[in-house]
């Protein structure tokens, strides 16, 4: 586990953001919704730092991407993306994984709109879901082969209850399943899910990660792999956080 310098560093410097030309170090808001598309000097399209086109915000924006550089390093991930709430990310969450022949498992100590998403999109396009809980070993069992992905919180919102990811990592794995984790009431400073095998990470950034009571925000930690996907559904989706949000979760 990481120190306290270690958290304090990633937090203030985790971005990676340096204006060479001004010696700027501290990220500022780039609140320009288009960028020019061809660099008029190298004859070459702008791309972020992950290889997509940077040209339009809704996509990929200049202040977003450093906080989403400084919420992976934190839950240990390969990327991140951020939304404007946490229900922003979990909404593209599941329309990026769930099909008609889906299976769900989900915490039945969830939070509330969770749920309540989860059973409106099973009632309007007949896939199966089963609530289980609460304890860890209520979960393992709700857990097979046809089992498409799994949502649990790390500890739950706002009962409070811990469960062993780890162990229900290690059915999902059995199984073939997409383990997603909501971290947000443990924060990563006390908990890494990634590290105990989860295949995502979700948080609402309103609550502690922002820490101020005056920005609403959401984010996945992930590898690559879910996160390329999950992008072009956000950007299908449009819940890409605001570049001053951003900020002020930065701060």
């Amino acid at each position: 586990m990481r120190n306290s310098l270690e958290f304090e560093t990633i937090c203030t410097h985790g971005h990676n953001y340096y204006d060479s030309k001004y010696g700027v170090f501290k990220v500022p808001v780039y609140q320009t919704v288009i960028c020019e598309f061809l660099d008029k000097e190298r004859g070459l399209f702008r791309v972020s730092d992950r290889g997509f086109d940077l040209k339009y915000a809704r996509e990929e924006n200049i202040t977003v991407r450093c906080l989403e550089r400084i919420l992976a390093k934190l839950e240990y991930g390969e990327d991140s993306l951020v939304f404007n709430s946490g229900m922003a990310a979990i909404s593209s969450i599941y329309l990026a994984l769930l099909d008609s022949e889906s299976k769900v498992v989900i915490g039945k100590e969830c939070y509330g709109t969770t749920q309540q998403l989860i059973r409106d999109l099973a009632e309007k396009f007949k896939f199966k879901i089963v609530l289980a809980g609460p304890d860890t070993n209520d979960i393992i069992d709700a857990i097979d082969s046809n089992t498409r992905f799994v949502f649990v919180e790390s500890m739950t919102n706002p009962l409070l209850r811990v469960l062993d990811i780890s162990e229900i990592a290690k059915r999902c794995s059995e199984v073939e399943s997409i383990l997603i984790v909501d971290n947000t009431f443990t924060t990563p400073i006390l908990y890494n899910p990634l590290t105990d095998r989860a295949s995502i990470v979700v948080h609402s950034t309103t609550k502690y990660i922002s820490g101020h009571n005056d920005v609403l925000g959401g984010a996945i930690i992930s590898s690559t792999r879910y996160i390329r996907d999950l992008w072009d559904w956000r950007r299908k989706l449009g819940g890409i956080i605001s570049p001053h949000d951003a900020f002020l979760t930065i701060r």
